[in-house]
């Protein structure tokens, strides 16, 4: 196997991680999960796209130190009452070649920048296509207008990630882009 640089992408809801990510695990890049309350979308397989949880669980596990934000309240997302947590193991493996994975918050993926050094990917998308992927996911009108507005990256790209246009870029085009950072 080849190795490549891990690498970690950030973007609001609907910018195209989870498409990234699929393109990166076909060509040879091991996604690693975000741990997650909330419920899995249709085709989802639990362990491979999310770590899906209950509340209880999660919070169990954030008091046994498995996640890297700093209190459950950072970790929810308020306006659903859904967790996301950045697993603490993924230091470890990111500092590996061949690994992906999408810290949910700027500030999360800064601190894994930190301990891990490897690139960061931050993806942007215009209003349109965004809302019709929200759409398109099934999810109710209240659950489109949360993530719609919700989230640090939604008009501040970070400075320290390189930043792609999914309405303007296939992700095909970024893996490429990535691999020629190799």
């Amino acid at each position: 196997m080849i190795e490549r640089p891990s690498f970690i992408v950030t973007g609001a809801s609907a910018s195209g991680k989870t498409t990234l990510m699929k393109e990166a695990q076909d060509v040879g890049y091991r996604y690693l999960p975000t741990h997650t309350t909330r419920q899995k979308r249709p085709n989802e397989q639990d362990g491979i796209d999310g770590i899906f949880l209950s509340r209880d669980d999660f919070e169990d596990n954030f008091s046994g130190g498995a996640y890297l934000e700093p209190s459950l309240d950072y970790a929810e997302l308020k306006s659903l009452g859904i967790y996301y947590g950045t697993p603490t193991s993924w230091i470890n493996e990111l500092r590996e070649p061949n690994n992906c994975a999408t810290p949910v918050a700027i500030k999360m993926a800064r601190i894994v920048l930190t301990l891990t050094n490897t690139t960061w990917i931050h993806l942007v998308c215009n209003d349109s296509d965004r809302y019709r992927r929200l759409v398109n996911r099934g999810y109710t009108d209240k659950e489109v207008e949360a993530r719609m507005t919700s989230g640090e990256s939604v008009n501040s790209p970070p400075r320290e990630a390189i930043t792609f246009n999914t309405s303007e870029i296939r992700p095909d085009e970024i893996i490429r882009r990535i691999k020629e950072r190799e």
